[in-house]
């Protein structure tokens, strides 16, 4: 993993080779599409936290462990990884002796917490700029994301409303959740 991370800091496969670091794990390393998947998103995520990098160093968590620390912060913020890291600089050395997954079930844990925070942050706070996302699909369908203010949500629930009950009056809507609508 240290030898990836300096050759993703200093872009050597693409300057040398002119490839990806991902063609070079798959072509020379063999290594499997979860495996290099694996091994980028440790690369990637473990110079951000560097007493979990320290840690796996000196050996304390192992690398299925450092896997696991990995793919669970990869949804958390900066300060949300930095609360991770310092728990896995407080109780990677005590968790050596100890089952496996006891460590991955404790940043498990920190990691579901501080979600659950940031959504509940996320719903209270207010929306300080209307935004739209459209993501268009190949077969012409496609997802739509809005942030609304409190002004302009209540406008859009109600133009898909009234287009829905105009134009589709065979079909309406039934609601899925409280921001979701099928049509």
């Amino acid at each position: 993993v240290e030898s990836l991370i300096r050759i993703l800091d200093t872009g050597a496969t693409e300057a040398v080779l002119g490839v990806a670091p991902e063609l070079v794990l798959s072509q020379t390393c063999r290594a499997a599409g979860f495996d290099r998947s694996d091994l980028l998103r440790a690369a990637t995520t473990l110079p951000r936290m560097p007493a979990t990098r320290d840690a796996f160093r000196r050996g304390d968590p192992s690398w299925s462990q450092v896997r696991a620390i990995c793919l669970h912060v990869r949804r958390l913020d900066v300060d949300g990884r930095a609360q991770v890291d310092a728990l896995v600089d407080r109780l990677a050395a005590g968790f050596v002796d100890i089952e496996a997954d006891a460590l991955v079930f404790e940043v498990e844990w920190l990691v579901a917490q501080l979600q659950a925070q940031a959504e509940t942050e996320r719903d209270t706070t207010p929306i300080d700029h209307n935004g739209v996302s459209f993501k268009p699909r190949l077969d012409g369908s496609g997802t739509i994301i809005s942030d609304d203010d409190a002004t302009h949500f209540p406008l859009m629930v109600h133009t898909v409303d009234t287009h829905t009950a105009t134009h589709h009056p065979s079909n309406p809507i039934r609601s899925r959740t409280a921001h979701r609508w099928t049509l």
